[in-house]
């Protein structure tokens, strides 16, 4: 059934859901650039009996209107991002990414990040002293959301943020990537929003986080939700940010590569270092040196007193046993 002036239309629909077979309706209504899609369904032999409430239900979660879309204005900011915004609201630009509150709820488009997966931070802690600021491991972007966002301190613990529904996006071929409908208690407000999460492995046991999202106070967010999208779906970077941002990346990445590779080489020189000297110890083959010409002996006798001896014999501390930390030196 369409309207008159095709701007609304309800079908019936039969199909198959998991090999079961189901009977629903579907609804959309279009307003400008605007559309509203609602479908309910449930099992074929149960819909004659559930369709009633089904249908009220769908109508509450509707928008409450199509017909007068919220204004929004064209608006460039400072770092070259360009959005659609209604009135009233506060945007924070930072060279790409793009956070924004108003009475509509609030958006953070574009935020990205590298993330040490928790085998790598542990490796890095035990030489430098210092774990990474974000740590967690790869390939669940509902799970990462929650652990980040409580290391970011967005929340006050993972289980802050509930997860009520993740849908892969397949066009995402570098890694795991998710949209994912979501709730969370932040600062004690009962928030709900959409999010599209990106992630892909950047070598060296480190990988890319990327986040886009739009939410609002729970209890506003079917109304509001539209708004936002509509808000989403403008959003545009310059191309020049984003060339930036790849060469920012690129460097971070280098500079993680050498500092793997020195923890590696540490390690490598550490255990070298003990092979050797528990070799020299059971054979009783320590070596000693003579400071002057830095040339090293493998004396056959007990290597303190000879240096002693040889020590007293030049007159002054020519000769030394080498010290275990330069074995390999």
């Amino acid at each position: 059934m369409v309207s008159a002036n095709d701007d609304e239309v309800q079908a019936l629909l039969d199909g198959t859901r998991d090999g079961q077979p189901v009977r629903g309706m579907g609804y959309a209504r279009t307003a400008g650039s605007q559309c509203v899609v609602a479908i309910v369904f449930d099992r074929a032999d149960q819909f004659s009996q559930s369709s009633a409430e089904l249908t009220r239900l769908a109508e509450q979660s509707l928008p409450a209107s199509t017909a007068t879309p919220v204004p929004l204005q064209r608006t460039t900011l400072s770092d070259g991002t360009i959005l659609d915004l209604p009135g009233g609201w506060t945007v924070q630009p930072n060279n790409g990414p793009v956070s924004g509150t108003g009475p509509e709820g609030s958006f953070d488009f574009g935020l990205a990040t590298e993330v040490y997966t928790p085998e790598v931070a542990a490796q890095l802690a035990a030489p430098y002293g210092a774990r990474p600021p974000l740590v967690s491991s790869y390939g669940d972007p509902a799970r990462e959301v929650q652990e980040l966002s409580a290391q970011m301190q967005i929340v006050a613990s993972p289980d802050d943020i509930q997860i009520i529904e993740q849908t892969p996006l397949p066009w995402w071929t570098s890694g795991p990537g998710e949209m994912l409908h979501l709730r969370a208690t932040i600062q004690g407000i009962q928030r709900e929003g959409v999010a599209e999460v990106l992630t892909s492995p950047s070598g060296y046991g480190k990988w890319m986080y990327y986040y886009s999202g739009v939410s609002c106070e729970q209890s506003g967010f079917t109304q509001n939700l539209p708004v936002l999208m509509r808000i989403w779906q403008s959003w545009k970077t310059d191309d020049h940010v984003f060339q930036e941002r790849l060469r920012q990346a690129a460097e971070s990445m280098q500079a993680t590569a050498q500092i793997i590779r020195g923890a590696n080489a540490f390690r490598q020189d550490a255990m070298e270092r003990s092979s050797m000297a528990w070799d020299h110890y059971v054979r009783g083959t320590w070596p000693i040196e003579d400071q002057q010409t830095h040339t090293r002996y493998i004396p056959q006798q007990d290597v303190s007193i000879l240096v002693r001896q040889l020590n007293e014999s030049e007159g002054y501390d020519r000769w030394r046993v080498v010290p275990y930390e330069q074995l390999n030196r």
